[in-house]
């Protein structure tokens, strides 16, 4: 019995050094992500897909010209992928104008592992990715809306 308590006892101390690691770990995260990590503009939100590990991120305000203005960052990358260029595939036409670039986020979430997202400005519109394949750090977008 005292065997027992004194392996119940070790084992305790060591996991409160684990823990103590992790809360290090969390609280200096911000210092040691590469510099590519920062996006410098306020985010509304995010969502995270689980099943492949994709953060999806949602500018806060309207940006002109901002091709981030939803980003994804996979587990593996140093960095986010822009997904508002300034032409997409949208409602099934290549090369349209794309409804999210530069645009505001209200809402984000996952459906599967592709965004949903609500522009700030039109709420009444929700905007579905089709395909969202990624290559090299590019990424190949469909983008579907559906009205009211």
């Amino acid at each position: 019995m005292i065997h027992l308590l004194y392996a119940l006892k070790r084992i305790l101390i060591f996991m409160n050094y684990c823990a103590r690691f992790i809360f290090l770990f969390l609280c200096t995260s911000q210092q040691i992500l590469p510099e590519s990590m920062v996006l410098d503009f306020p985010l509304s939100g995010y969502a995270y897909a689980a099943y492949s590990g994709v953060l999806y991120t949602g500018a806060a305000d309207p940006l002109a010209g901002n091709t981030y203005a939803l980003a994804a960052g996979g587990r593996t990358g140093d960095s986010f992928i822009p997904l508002a260029p300034k032409t997409v595939t949208f409602n099934l036409q290549t090369d349209q104008p794309n409804p999210l670039y530069g645009a505001g986020i209200a809402q984000l979430a996952s459906w599967g592992d592709k965004p949903l997202v609500v522009k700030s400005g039109s709420l009444d519109t929700l905007y579905f990715y089709n395909t969202v394949s990624f290559s090299q750090g590019e990424a190949k977008l469909s983008l579907i809306d559906c009205k009211n």
